[in-house]
């Protein structure tokens, strides 16, 4: 081949050109949002500021890396450009090639030397896939193979390769089972959850079923969300509930302080991730790429301690509420994809500084700047003080 440059898909790119400004607009506005709406003992600005710091620097590191990014072949080497530097591999240097949902790897003979990744949407893919064919040897074939021996030869999955195709089989519809059920879970707490305390439950039980066929299948089901691994993934029923879950806890409850809400998080996510770690052959041999999944996963199960905590602190609580007397100082949408809605309330009780409050449309249309309202304010076992409004 000779020297060649390929970049990413012309329509792509006009695409980010267009929406990568508009996020940055939009996160800016969501990293002051807290600040312009007077609202500084709220714990909003804890999590959309970093937050939006973090997705505005993405954001324009996405434009440099559209502008500067490009693949360089020639006969001797391969070269990709960035906004980071570039990377080179000689001809000699290469080892193979794998591909994933997102990505083509070429691989280092050496592990001293990094791998490049080229985008499954850059132009002329298939060429620069027809051209590894013919000079190296596509490793994920290698890796099925290799997959396919340590299971059909393990003898904890059965006494003979019969009864470990068929274990093999029975974690694969034990997966699709839960993530079957994950998805229109999710969509049942985002559109309608009713009955509440039902699709909690669900929420809650989804994950953690996840973890235990983890444990039960020993290694038979994974967490890597490759869709080429022989292997079965939990990942889709572990992430999708964990995200409802914290969606409904924003959502549905209104909490005075986080203190005891983090440390319950940080124990239940310990717990879990320690019995993912112990159950899973994935972590048997720990690369970067294992240590950054595991970091994430952790990350994802203190998400779900924190939606469990909160939910079985509010749902649960049968405690008698102490009553304060509160004015609308102010009314505010905040206009995005869907519209968010919030209160201004005057300070009560113990709070040194008034409140800003999200609440949904239908209080907010029923009350107006100046009005009276009451709140309820409720503290149970878990020690995390919550609130709710009634006009």
């Amino acid at each position: 081949m000779k020297s060649k440059t390929f970049r990413i898909a012309k329509s792509l790119r006009i695409f980010i050109f267009i929406s990568l400004p508009l996020f940055i607009i939009l996160f800016s506005w969501l990293a002051i949002m807290p600040f312009v709406l007077e609202n500084k003992s709220s714990d909003i600005a804890y999590f959309f500021t970093p937050l939006s710091i973090i997705m505005i620097c993405l954001s324009i590191i996405g434009l440099l890396d559209i502008v500067k990014g490009k693949i360089v072949i020639s006969e001797n080497q391969i070269e990709k450009k960035g906004v980071f530097g570039n990377r080179k591999l000689s001809i000699k240097d290469i080892k193979g090639f794998k591909t994933d949902r997102n990505y083509l790897h070429i691989i280092p003979i050496r592990k001293t030397k990094k791998r490049i990744k080229i985008s499954v949407y850059n132009e002329g893919l298939v060429e620069i896939i027809q051209w590894l064919n013919l000079k190296f040897p596509d490793l994920d074939v290698e890796d099925k193979e290799n997959e396919s021996k340590t299971i059909f030869k393990n003898m904890e999955y059965g006494r003979n390769e019969k009864e470990r195709t068929a274990l093999l089989n029975k974690a694969k519809l034990v997966s699709r089972v839960l993530i079957w059920l994950s998805v229109p879970v999710v969509v049942w707490a985002i559109v309608k959850p009713v009955p509440y305390e039902y699709v909690i439950w669900f929420l809650i039980l989804l994950p953690i079923i996840s973890i235990f066929v983890i444990f039960i299948f020993r290694g038979l089901i994974i967490i890597d969300e490759n869709n080429d691994r022989l292997r079965p993934s939990a990942y889709t029923s572990i992430f999708v509930p964990v995200f409802g879950l914290i969606m409904r806890s924003f959502a549905d409850y209104h909490i005075l302080n986080y203190d005891n809400v983090w440390f319950s998080s940080l124990i239940i996510g310990l717990f879990l991730i320690v019995i993912v770690f112990m159950s899973s052959v994935e972590y048997n041999k720990l690369e970067l790429k294992q240590y950054l999944t595991l970091g994430f996963l952790f990350l994802l199960l203190i998400g779900f301690g924190f939606g469990a905590t909160i939910n079985f602190n509010c749902l649960y609580d049968k405690s008698e509420p102490e009553y304060f007397d509160s004015i609308v100082l102010d009314k505010k949408i905040m206009k995005n994809k869907t519209n968010s809605y919030y209160i201004k309330l005057k300070r009560w009780g113990s709070l040194l500084d008034d409140e800003c409050v999200y609440v949904k449309r239908e209080l907010f249309d029923s009350l107006n700047k100046n009005d009276n309202v009451k709140i309820y304010q409720m503290k149970v076992a878990f020690d995390i003080p919550w609130f709710y409004i009634k006009k």
